[in-house]
């Protein structure tokens, strides 16, 4: 009967200008409170759907820019979890787990410690064995992302995935694998692609250096899988292109240039397997070459299957795309299916909010809507239609 939820705000340029000029103003006395160190703030809020109540909670005793990056539930403790991070300085980097009760109070307090080198881009937490946490998540260079700004340190550019391990409330390990550390990463890439990259990644290392990547992961909770842990991530990046138009006055005309977004561009999936102990075992690729929209979300859903096989699927445009890996090894290489319409002479003009999910044993629930025509249509009956399908799906 309660919900939480929360995020963070982050300063506009106004404020950050008005916080200068009056700093400045002050000859930079207010730089010593810390008055232009907190460019975002954290809330969570809880709401009771019994009594209607909500409260509302802002993490004043953080100090420097402060997020929430991830919120999760268990269930059987009945206990709320924040993924909290904060930059307090240029040299402290901390990431916090806040526990809370029912009543959205906060009952404990768990510090991950992180060299300033590396801060946490996107992570997730999921509870194994009702009580021990595994995070796992997406990185890029903290140092570069604090001089950035903005407030939660996210930067455009990623280097890796971490791993983590908190057992009886007491952190176990977190390990951080650059890209290049993942044999099949790139392979949605073609082959020239493919060796651009090595390239790229090869004069880095050469320097000591991780390579920056242009990607966003959309990282999913961890599946244990007998002692391995299962990470899917989907990878994407916006997608502009570039408008010429012209505005004219009394002076003349004038010719401008703009960016106009997209959407996302959804590139593939990666599915890789770590040890309990946080090493990584193997790692595979789902092409994904055909998403553009502007609906962020996971499209991947993923089917354990008998023998530690796996089957990772989506559904979009009308066909549904599934490929099967056993670790290393892909059993079945991508294959799609089109989804079938009711009557004979029926033509699907558009497709649009198709999704997939998982049911129940080795079956799977496809639905979408789909914009209609038919011109064999029997009398009555009309030649355009909108639909709402759901498809019962077996995966054997």
């Amino acid at each position: 009967d309660n919900v939480t939820f929360g995020g963070y705000t982050v300063m506009s340029k106004g404020e950050v200008m008005g916080r200068m000029c009056f700093t400045a103003c002050f000859l930079g006395i207010p730089y010593l409170f810390g008055s232009l160190n907190k460019t975002s703030h954290a809330y969570y809020f809880t709401a009771d759907f019994k009594t209607g109540k909500i409260s509302s909670t802002y993490l004043d005793q953080y100090q420097g820019p402060t997020k929430i990056n991830d919120i999760s539930v268990n269930e059987n403790l009945k206990r709320t979890n924040l993924l909290i991070e904060n930059v307090p300085d240029k040299q402290t980097y901390n990431l916090d787990i806040l526990e809370l009760n029912n009543k959205g109070e906060k009952t404990k307090k768990l510090n991950v410690k992180l060299d300033r080198e590396r801060s946490i881009n996107n992570a997730r937490m999921t509870y194994i064995k009702n009580k021990d946490i595994v995070l796992i998540g997406t990185y890029a260079a903290g140092k570069k992302n604090y001089k950035q700004g903005g407030g939660s340190n996210v930067s455009t550019s990623i280097q890796g995935l971490f791993i983590g391990k908190i057992v009886d409330e007491k952190p176990q390990f977190i390990k951080f694998y650059n890209f290049s550390k993942f044999k099949q990463f790139f392979s949605y890439l073609n082959e020239r692609s493919q060796k651009k990259v090595e390239k790229r990644i090869k004069r880095k290392e050469k320097k000591g250096e991780e390579l920056d990547y242009k990607y966003n992961l959309l990282v999913h909770d961890i599946i244990e899988q007998e002692d391995t842990y299962i990470m899917v991530a989907e990878a994407f990046y916006p997608e502009y292109h570039t408008e010429t138009y012209t505005t004219c006055t009394s002076n003349g005309c004038t010719t401008h240039t703009r960016l106009v977004f997209d959407g996302y561009r959804y590139t593939h999936a990666m599915i890789a397997g770590f040890s309990k102990d946080g090493e990584l075992l193997w790692d595979n690729c789902f092409e994904i070459a055909n998403i553009l929209t502007f609906n962020l979300k996971e499209r991947v859903k993923v089917l354990m299957q008998e023998n530690n096989n796996i089957a990772l699927v989506y559904n979009f445009g009308g066909k549904i795309y599934s490929k099967v890996f056993n670790g290393n090894n892909v059993v079945s290489s991508k294959e799609s299916e089109s989804i079938e319409t009711n009557f004979p002479g029926d033509k699907v003009k558009t497709n649009f909010g198709s999704d997939i999910d998982f049911w129940y044993d080795n079956y799977m629930i496809a639905y979408g809507y789909q914009r209609i025509k038919n011109k064999d249509a029997e009398k009555g009956e009309k030649k355009r239609r909108t639909v709402f399908y759901f498809n019962k799906i077996s995966y054997q």
